[in-house]
């Protein structure tokens, strides 16, 4: 007859068991999301834009080197759009050949899912193990292409890698530093960021016309938060909120982007043209963003009036700039699905962070909870798998 403590020591065998099986099919999880994912890559060519960046764009003349990477941001930005730091980073990429540029494109969907994972445990507050960590990782690569409006534009095709794949991983660690520090209690200081907050600020503001000004709008209001609550306002906050918006400025003042703006603009009317700008804003809310906002929707659903949680602040920031950012494209006569990749990250941060609080707080939905994310990974990776088939040939 068993005792109770052979009964524990059997529990906690079964428990250690099933965590280590648990870890072997993350780790087997995480390779299988790895390997398509590059395969993926391999198979995806360079494409218009990527011919004509891997050049020097001012003289026509071959890409060599730094030389001729300065020469064609200077005319990029005079001539055709202000985004300098996003095609200085594509055209580093593309002097390094398709193999370089494969293998960093891998490398930054992991480090932009390692970022929003730290990003949702900061919002849940939860621990999780490092099986857990595994998991995650390697579901949302997947539920970046499975919750995206265009993942072949927005992570596949070189240019759209950097302008959208490679600067919300810079965009996203710039809004965490800020958000971290909306708590109740002082965040602990990060080592050397009065120093390096200074280069990310720029770069993030220098990014993209919606997502530079979001985040800079974030850092201004985590500066007033803190002010109203009486709590200190270290000096790297306004350094980096000031070289944000002084990287939003560069970026959108750009003398290429009124050339550009002028060449994509129509010549109708003026209300014709703001019922052009409403429609893309409409179209990239209804339809581009559909997939991740019913996801966040049916978590938040279940994780407010359900399970009667309370908002907190920082969940509130996150999704707020979520709609400035879709919002603020009004401004630009284009909204291209690609886009809203920021914005679908934003979401995810969110969503995310829903799950991890439901799964520390009520282990009964885990099960659910893993596998409507599995759900999603698998979307992602059906479509790499699909592409991967349709580029070989295997399937028509």
């Amino acid at each position: 007859m068993e005792t109770k403590k052979d009964l524990n020591e059997n529990n906690t065998a079964f428990l250690r068991e099933r965590s280590t099986v648990a870890v072997v099919l993350s780790v087997l999880m995480l390779i299988v999301s790895i390997a398509i994912i590059y395969l993926a890559h391999i198979r995806a060519p360079f494409m218009t834009d990527d011919l004509w960046y891997g050049t020097n764009i001012a003289t026509d003349g071959p890409l060599k080197g730094v030389k001729d990477i300065w020469e064609s941001q200077v005319w990029h930005y005079l001539n055709w759009g202000g985004r300098s730091i996003t095609h200085t980073i594509l055209q580093f990429v593309l002097l390094g050949g398709s193999t370089i540029a494969d293998i960093l494109n891998v490398v930054m969907t992991y480090l932009l899912s390692t970022v929003i994972v730290i990003f949702a445990l900061n919002l849940s507050g939860v621990k999780l193990d490092a099986g857990s960590k595994i998991f995650w990782l390697a579901a949302i690569s997947g539920m970046l292409h499975g919750l995206n409006a265009n993942w072949l534009m927005s992570m596949y095709w070189q240019s759209g890698s950097a302008n959208y794949l490679y600067i919300t991983s810079f965009i996203l660690i710039f809004i965490w530093c800020y958000v971290r520090e909306l708590d109740d209690s002082p965040a602990p200081a990060l080592k050397g960021i009065a120093v390096w907050i200074v280069p990310l600020a720029v770069i993030t503001g220098w990014s993209n016309e919606n997502m530079g000004p979001t985040a800079w709008l974030i850092s201004v209001f985590t500066i007033i938060y803190l002010r109203k609550k009486k709590m200190p306002v270290k000096i790297w906050m306004i350094l980096g909120s000031l070289f944000s918006l002084l990287g939003s400025a560069a970026c959108i003042l750009a003398p290429g982007n009124f050339v550009r703006s002028a060449e994509v603009d129509t010549d109708k009317g003026f209300l014709w043209k703001l019922f052009l700008r409403f429609y893309s804003e409409s179209r990239a809310g209804i339809d581009f963003l559909y997939p991740v906002i019913i996801f966040t929707l049916l978590l938040a659903i279940i994780f407010y009036p359900v399970l009667k949680n309370k908002w907190d602040i920082k969940t509130i920031v996150i999704l707020a700039a979520a709609v400035v950012s879709w919002g603020a494209m009004v401004l630009s006569p284009h909204y291209p699905d690609r886009a809203t990749f920021g914005t679908m990250v934003l979401f995810m941060v969110v969503s995310v962070s829903y799950i991890f609080r439901m799964i520390g707080d009520h282990r009964e939905l885990k099960p659910w909870l893993y596998g409507a994310s599995v759900l999603v990974w698998l979307r992602g990776i059906f479509w790499l798998c699909e592409y991967i088939a349709a580029s070989a040939g295997i399937i028509s």
